[in-house]
């Protein structure tokens, strides 16, 4: 096993939460790139909430919308005979889908059958809708969305494209998410503190450390379950800060193998300083040797 690889597994990612988003709010669909296999037909909120979490971190870009006559695919849209004409139930329902989603044309999801994925009737109108918030950037439209999720979610990326911290209000679920994304590019620490979720909260406080390379900041990242975001906040800074005497505050408690921590961060400052008589504080032998065999 390549020692150096597993090494890495201990520094937690630099946002644990988004989770993400991942996408954002569960509430946009992406239906212009959907494979023609039919899906699996599950919980439809629980499968909206997994498809497009938000991305929690400041640098999240708003993705430029799709205008009404342009389609994101390398070839021509079909017509609506086009599909018609397809023999295949489910290949002919996303090709109504798909045109009209490109042609915001709410009145051609009708065409769209309930089998076999009865999913895609449901959700056209919602996604039409979702898109002409975007386009148009009026919420009016994501109040016409039926889907509870789906509507967070849009609420959610109206607040980003409009850069309106107000309209997050209105983004259910997803609230914690959106001011995240305010407080990160304004370096808020007052917006953090409106944060209800303890991951979210850390995340944001995770997030202004690294901006402002503010290892004091990472202190504030306090609770059992956000341990390891206040660890990757000091070892993240160390090694920018090429300062060992930081490593210190990381935990030293014993992960897989008997690794921790603490010493992932005295390897990551030595090799950011090129400084090999660093990692005789690393407690671990494995550790300690691919910190120096990282040196030599």
């Amino acid at each position: 096993m390549d020692m150096k690889n597993l090494q890495k597994g201990f520094v937690v990612p630099l946002l644990l939460v988004f989770i993400a988003v991942l996408l954002v709010g569960g509430g946009v669909y992406v239906y212009e790139n959907k494979k023609a296999e039919a899906p699996v037909v599950v919980d439809t909120e629980t499968q909206q909430l997994n498809q497009v979490q938000p991305t929690n971190t400041p640098s999240q870009t708003i993705t430029t919308q799709t205008s009404p006559t342009q389609t994101q695919n390398s070839f021509p849209l079909p017509s609506l005979n086009d599909c018609a004409n397809k023999t295949d139930e489910h290949n002919k329902n996303l090709c109504y889908e798909d045109i009209a989603i490109e042609q915001l044309d709410i009145s051609i999801c009708d065409k769209i059958s309930s089998s076999p994925n009865p999913n895609i009737k449901l959700f056209c109108p919602d996604a039409i809708n979702n898109k002409l918030a975007m386009v148009k950037a009026d919420g009016s439209y994501c109040n016409k969305i039926n889907s509870k999720a789906a509507k967070s979610g849009c609420w959610y990326r109206l607040a980003v494209l409009k850069n309106d911290i107000t309209i997050c209000d209105n983004s259910g679920g997803n609230k914690d998410s959106c001011i995240l994304q305010f407080a990160g590019k304004q370096n808020s620490l007052k917006l953090c503190e409106l944060i209800q979720s303890s991951r979210t909260k850390a995340t944001c406080l995770f997030t202004i450390a690294q901006n402002l390379v503010d290892p004091d900041l990472c202190g504030k990242i306090v609770g059992g379950d956000v341990s390891s975001q206040r660890d990757s906040c000091y070892e993240s800074i160390a090694e920018k800060n090429k300062d060992e005497t930081l490593c210190v505050k990381v935990s030293d408690t014993a992960l897989q193998f008997g690794w921790n921590n603490r010493n992932s961060c005295y390897t990551r400052v030595a090799v950011a300083k090129n400084d090999i008589s660093i990692c005789a504080n690393i407690t671990h032998p494995q550790q300690k040797e691919t910190c120096t065999s990282s040196l030599k």
